[in-house]
């Protein structure tokens, strides 16, 4: 009784060329375009075999598998699929018989098909036969049919283990195509060492080696069963490389790598052996080709002028320049940020990277081990895969700080110049103002207006001092001269320097020292002049009361817990809570276009810088006081840290 093969596909040519092979063996199929037309066929006549494509009607290959089953629950149904279908092992979940990859070739064909006509035999003669012979029956054919899935497994996984190397080629980092530029051979042997299967590079080099002895392709000593990589694995059962020398069908001897490894069927036994050979000289070439290309990207990698690392997905350094390497240190292998630390919100330019694998720029502040914290403009770019797949991330970035200071610099220069220049203006007009009284009296015969003239005019040239004092204060730096001072003298210089300038004022100025305080480590002239600057900004709160009490500034010194402290204290005009705010900020004044804006800023400064701090009270309408608290003494590392950082004072009071 004849077969009945049905071949559905929707694509002409693979159509056409699968009948011209059914036909040529014998076995003429009828054809179908569509899944309609399959189904009517199979609803005119089941036919005994079908060839179904996954891909009818827009891949609804489970569809038509489904339908044809229903309709023919006989019918074996040989499902073909590409070679990247990643489902092809659902088809015979579903229902399948086998499955084929569309273009395999005819003998591949036939042995599938020859498998498929042997379960409907099967069937057929188990329904004409009664019980007897039935089990020897059926174990032949299950020993055929065993044999015809190993030789089909065999070249399956052939080819699986061919695209699984064209991919590891297209994935590997660089874009070095390794197995597409080296001649690989891949064969597949059995336990009697014949090859059973091999690839196109191998056929092509070697010739037709299939049913041939695993040691035929080799020279002495490899020739034989148990020298060839083949012989050494079925005995040891381990994966092997060993150098050997092969010859190709054109006759030339070529050294070549090769690599083999034991496949195993379910009872633990060695089924069948993988080998994959490479040519010696192609491999060292590559070799040698890829680390001159690596020598030259080093090279150019280590003299651009900027931080470069390369992060992997984990945020692991794989790789640094030789500046990052100089700054930082040997630090492939830890993440990014235990190199750096920066509070990440999610918004850095490394995480958006990660994130969308496009390209970002930012600016960082980032802190390495050392706490030197700095600006940073980072830029980063994804490195991809031929596929668009993020596998690492490209990270630069330079060292911003000095430009930054410099723009805050000039910011503060700008409105340095600004505050001065305000300053200055009320000075002149006092300037005007006091000549104004000293020529007028003068002309009138009247000593008491030049008197007053030649006062204002005093304190507009007191002014302009501060103003050229505080204008080098903040411009210049130098080491701090650390001298072991005696607080009580030292106290007594300060009160002595201040009092001379309330001379004028009808201001009663009061102290009070302790004179157990002891001596402390200070640079003398420039705590002086921070101190005299506070008592001259309670003078000028005092002086600009409006109310008509008498005013008093009270100047305390007493030692407290280690420390040496200065209480300054007056009951003049006060401030508002905002005001104490802003009270040490740059720029900041509370007097208008009589101050600049530097003298409580640069205070605050000295006094830090010696390891102090100020501590201020203040009520609108009662007064202020200012507590200055400096430790008897600083460690040498300290000192030497501080001293690094302080500005200059060289305008200060000479003693």
């Amino acid at each position: 009784m004849p077969f009945r093969v049905l071949i559905a596909d929707a694509h002409r040519k693979r159509r056409d060329r699968l009948e011209q092979m059914l036909t040529d063996s014998g076995y003429p199929p009828e054809m179908a375009g569509s899944m309609t037309a399959s189904l009517e066929s199979v609803h005119r006549q089941p036919p005994d075999v079908a060839f179904v494509s996954a891909r009818l009607d827009r891949k609804a290959g489970f569809n038509v598998l489904r339908r044809i089953k229903q309709t023919a629950p006989e019918t074996e149904v040989v499902v073909l699929v590409d070679a990247g279908c990643r489902s092809a092992m659902s088809y015979l979940s579903a229902g399948a018989s086998d499955i084929l990859p569309e273009n395999s070739e005819k003998i591949y064909l036939l042995l599938v098909l020859d498998r498929a006509i042997g379960r409907i035999q099967s069937r057929r003669q188990r329904l004409s036969w009664g019980r007897a012979g039935v089990d020897t029956l059926f174990q032949e054919r299950l020993g055929e049919a065993l044999e015809s899935e190993r030789f089909i497994a065999v070249n399956q996984v052939l080819d699986n283990i061919s695209l699984f190397i064209e991919r590891i080629s297209e994935e590997v980092e660089g874009g070095v195509k390794y197995f597409d530029q080296m001649p690989y051979l891949v064969s597949v042997h059995d336990r009697s060492m014949t090859i059973v299967s091999a690839n196109a590079a191998h056929r092509k080099l070697l010739g037709n080696k299939i049913g041939k002895p695993s040691w035929e392709i080799y020279q002495e000593p490899w020739a034989s069963p148990d020298e060839c990589p083949v012989g050494v694995t079925l005995r040891s059962e381990q994966v092997m490389e060993v150098k050997a020398v092969i010859t190709y069908r054109s006759g030339l001897r070529v050294p070549v790598i090769v690599h083999t490894a034991p496949i195993y069927n379910n009872d633990g036994e060695i089924e069948l052996v993988l080998e994959v050979a490479a040519g010696v000289r192609d491999v060292r070439r590559l070799k040698t080709e890829l680390q001159q290309t690596q020598q030259r990207y080093q090279q150019l990698f280590d003299a651009v002028p900027c931080y470069i690392t390369v992060l992997n997905r984990n945020l692991r350094i794989t790789t640094i320049n030789q500046r990052f390497r100089d700054d930082f240190g040997e630090v492939t292998g830890f993440r990014f940020f235990e190199v750096f630390q920066h509070a990440r919100a999610g918004n850095d330019p490394i995480s958006q990277t990660l994130n969308d694998a496009r390209p970002h720029e930012s600016e960082m502040i980032l802190t390495p081990a050392d706490g030197d914290r700095f600006n940073s403009l980072v830029w980063t770019s994804p490195i991809l895969t031929r596929t668009g797949k993020l596998i690492q991330v490209l990270v630069m970035f330079v060292d911003v700080t000095q430009i930054r200071q410099l723009r805050d610099n000039l910011s503060s220069l700008g409105l340095m110049i600004g505050s001065i220049a305000h300053g200055i203006k009320g000075i002149l007009t006092g300037l005007s103002g006091g000549l104004y009284l000293i020529n007028s009296g003068h002309s009138r015969n009247r000593p008491e207006k030049v008197e007053e003239g030649i006062d204002i005019t005093r304190q507009m040239i007191e002014r302009i001092e501060r103003v050229v004092f505080d204008i080098l204060y903040y411009a210049k730096k130098r080491t701090l001269n650390w001298k072991q001072v005696d607080a009580l003298d030292f106290a007594g210089d300060v009160a002595a320097t201040f009092e001379m300038r309330l001379r004028e004022d009808n201001i009663q100025f009061l102290l009070d020292f302790d004179e157990t305080c002891g001596t402390f480590e200070i640079d003398r002239t420039l705590l002086r002049s921070a101190l005299v600057n506070i008592l001259e900004n309670a003078a000028d709160a005092c002086r600009a009361d409006p109310s008509q009490k008498d005013h008093t500034i009270t100047f305390r010194l007493y030692p407290e817990n280690g420390f040496v402290q200065f209480d300054i204290s007056d009951n003049g005009i006060g401030m508002d809570p905002d005001a104490q705010r802003q009270l040490f900020d740059l720029f900041y004044s509370t007097k208008g276009n009589r101050g600049t804006g530097l003298g409580m800023f640069i205070t605050d400064k000295i006094i830090r810088q010696h390891g102090g701090r100020i501590d201020v009270e203040s009520t609108p309408g009662r007064g202020s006081r200012f507590i200055v608290s400096l430790p008897n003494k600083l460690p040498d590392v300290v000192k030497q840290f501080r001293s690094g950082q302080i500005i200059d004072f060289e305008f200060a009071q000479q003693d």
